[in-house]
């Protein structure tokens, strides 16, 4: 999890930032989510499966958990990952932007970057994604 400080979200404001996995490709299919808590700034992630306060997903990238790395085919479950060079994670910097949606007036709330990985790995865990150049753009801002 990359939690951001208390801010105003309102809708239309926008979370821009750039993200790659591993140079070579994503071996466990990286999933990476904006989420935000739509009820308030409680900055509880949860644990495993649970999303805690972070309850709106914003942007889902790999939600398929697709993986660039054929090997990995070998004895998983298809249900759960499956080779797919091209809606894999990216391997190059690549810009995503999530627009907030769904208030019905504006609120103090946080949003987060969500590394989340099912089943991943052989202790759990995925390989590893890169984030850079986090922006908050408020809607307010723009007027």
């Amino acid at each position: 999890w990359l939690i951001s400080p208390s801010v105003i979200l309102q809708n239309d404001d926008k979370i821009i930032f750039y993200t790659r996995t591993e140079a070579g490709g994503s071996v466990w299919g990286d999933r990476l989510q904006v989420k935000f808590n739509p009820f308030d700034d409680d900055p509880n992630p949860g644990h495993g499966d649970d999303p805690g306060a972070f309850t709106k997903t914003l942007l889902d990238i790999n939600p398929a958990n697709a993986t660039s790395d054929a090997t990995n085919s070998i004895g998983l479950p298809p249900a759960l990952y499956k080779y797919d060079p091209i809606s894999a994670f990216p391997e190059t910097w690549t810009r995503f932007e999530a627009k907030v949606t769904g208030l019905t007036q504006p609120i103090k709330s946080r949003f987060a970057l969500r590394y989340y990985v099912p089943h991943g790995g052989s202790n759990g865990l995925g390989d590893v994604v890169f984030v850079d150049s986090v922006a908050f753009v408020s809607a307010s801002r723009k007027k």
